[in-house]
């Protein structure tokens, strides 16, 4: 969007070139060999000089015009990438060589990207506000364990290292406050991942810290032009073996130099990383001594008995165990320069702060123009009405780089080469002095019965904690992690009340009616039939058969 007014302004006086072309060619007038400089694809081979244009760019018009037509070879965009530096554009720079490894594999582009620094205002809401995040932890006192968490997550890597699986990005950010935090991720040779941050005061104190999947390496100290100079204090976790390191020293020039002291606890196994972080002050350590000269070599005695390469740095009080790290066969002890790179650190990275790119303000037609997804589709809009183009996954189809727009989020499960980091895991060792070898002499090492903590080389004082918390824009308040070491019980769930089940009224039984014995009607007893009083025998008349009427007797 940066460049659309300029080349929209180029295209109109390409339309402007052709039409005078055909005109002269009209009236038998070659114009300087002009016929012909429009390719198929519609490019200018030759540019006409733009009186507001510099000469870079000028080139970087013809470039992108041929990156845009799809004639750009890894060279041609290896040389717009050299321009955009010249400009003053890394962002764009940073781009174009990631997107030429991804397309021609070109390892000159890979080597290049290890050098570019952007500063983090030019990049996208999501990059800064991860930034945003992690500055506010490591500028914040106390937020140092959640600067390690962040970090560790896979948003942070793949917000920050998004697209390649190898290589590294850079990025700045600078504050009212006088902070500068400039972080590194990306893969290491062994293609593990790791993200080295440093947040530097305005006094020159500086923050390192360097973290892969199995350790956590910090660096307190100072930086003077650039190189680490004076009192340092490192922790070290290494996940891989439960151990934990606890150092101080002197840097001189970068260099190890005078009395050195190393805390140590030597685990038995892998254990979780934030957990070994977030307790690393509470094991019980044992104390090694070692002494280095002004040039960073140790000046301690090694035993005869040594595999080849091997370093002793450290012996503990009694002379009898030492502390080693292992080098190239090569290498002796006199060969070794102790500085920030042998022990696994990184050093501060060179790189030139510069003035965030604007957008190019649009004229007023221009920024009628607006493009969208909308349900899967393309869409862009002239100003009152949107038009489709046609399916999004069209389109990623079509892409040259297979439609894939951030690096996959690889298996949880660490890959074997993760397991340890021998930039900063396995180079350490530890042992038992051989019995044929005599103790140090007291000359080249801390006495023995007295604790060698140099006195003119006081353990250095955490970054002070800024009178006002600095706040980039958009800041977002540092999110607080629980300890892992002491993981909170977890609230107890109150268990509901069970809703009393509502005693359900029994059915009545119906009480059946009994079927009604039916009384059997009583057998009558027959009434006795009186017996007749039998009629009066009528005393048998004598007369003539005529009825006689009696009277009755008179009394």
């Amino acid at each position: 969007m940066r460049n659309m007014s300029k080349t929209t302004k180029k295209i109109a006086e390409c339309m402007i070139v052709v039409t005078m072309t055909g005109i002269l060619a009209g009236c038998g007038i070659d114009q300087m060999g002009v016929a012909g400089v429009v390719t198929g694809s519609g490019s200018l081979d030759t540019q006409f000089a733009q009186p507001d244009l510099t000469d870079t760019q000028q080139a970087i018009l013809l470039y992108e015009e041929m990156y845009a037509s799809g004639n750009a070879s890894a060279d041609d965009l290896r040389t717009l990438a050299d321009l955009y530096s010249q400009a003053g554009m890394p962002m764009n720079q940073r781009n174009i060589l990631e997107q030429n490894y991804r397309l021609f594999d070109d390892e000159d582009s890979l080597t290049q990207l290890s050098s570019v620094t952007v500063n983090i205002k030019e990049e996208s809401l999501a990059v800064q506000e991860t930034a945003s995040q992690l500055f506010t932890n490591l500028s914040t006192e106390g937020y140092l364990n959640e600067a390690v968490s962040t970090l560790n997550s896979d948003d942070w890597f793949f917000t920050m290292m998004p697209k390649l699986t190898t290589g590294c990005r850079r990025y700045y950010l600078e504050t009212e406050t006088g902070y500068t935090l400039c972080m590194e991720v990306g893969y290491d040779e062994n293609g593990n991942r790791y993200s080295a941050v440093w947040l530097t005061a305005s006094d020159g104190t500086v923050i390192h810290l360097l973290q892969t999947p199995g350790s956590v390496y910090l660096l307190r100290t100072t930086l003077v032009d650039g190189i680490y100079q004076g009192p340092f204090e490192t922790w070290l976790c290494l996940a891989t073996e439960g151990s934990v390191y606890h150092e101080q020293g002197f840097y001189n020039n970068g260099l190890c130099s005078g009395e050195y002291s190393c805390d140590t606890f030597l685990g038995s196994g892998t254990t979780d990383l934030l957990s070994l972080w977030w307790s690393r002050e509470d094991f019980e350590f044992t104390s090694y001594y070692g002494l280095f000269d002004n040039y960073g070599k140790t000046t301690l005695a090694q035993p005869a008995s040594m595999a080849s390469g091997e370093i002793v740095y450290a012996y503990d009080g009694s002379g009898e165990t030492y502390l080693s790290l292992q080098t190239s066969d090569d290498l002796s002890a006199g060969d070794v320069l102790f500085d920030c790179n042998i022990w696994g650190l990184k050093a501060y990275p060179a790189f030139s702060t510069y003035e965030a790119q604007t957008t190019t303000v649009l004229s007023e037609e221009a920024s009628q123009v607006q493009i969208r997804i909308y349900d899967s589709n393309l869409q862009w809009f002239d100003g009152s009405v949107w038009h489709t183009l046609g399916a999004v996954s069209d389109y990623a189809a079509a892409d040259p780089f297979g439609g894939s727009y951030t690096a996959s989020v690889p298996d949880t499960t660490p890959l074997p080469s993760e397991t340890a980091n021998p930039s900063v895991d396995s180079g350490r060792g530890n042992g038992d002095t051989p019995e044929e070898t005599a103790t140090p002499e007291p000359t080249a090492t801390p006495n023995p019965t007295a604790t060698p903590k140099p006195t003119a080389t006081p353990k250095p004082t955490a970054t002070p904690k800024p009178t006002a918390t600095p706040k980039p824009t958009a800041t977002p308040k540092p999110t607080a992690t629980p300890k892992p070491v002491a993981t909170p019980a977890p609230a107890p769930v109150t268990t509901p009340a069970p809703v009393p089940v509502a005693t359900p009224t029994p059915t009545p039984v119906a009480t059946p009616t009994p079927t009604p014995v039916v009384t059997p009607t009583p057998t009558p007893v027959a009434t006795p039939t009186p017996t007749p009083i039998p009629a009066p025998t009528s005393t048998p008349s004598t007369g003539d058969g005529e009825d006689i009427e009696w009277t009755p007797d008179a009394i």
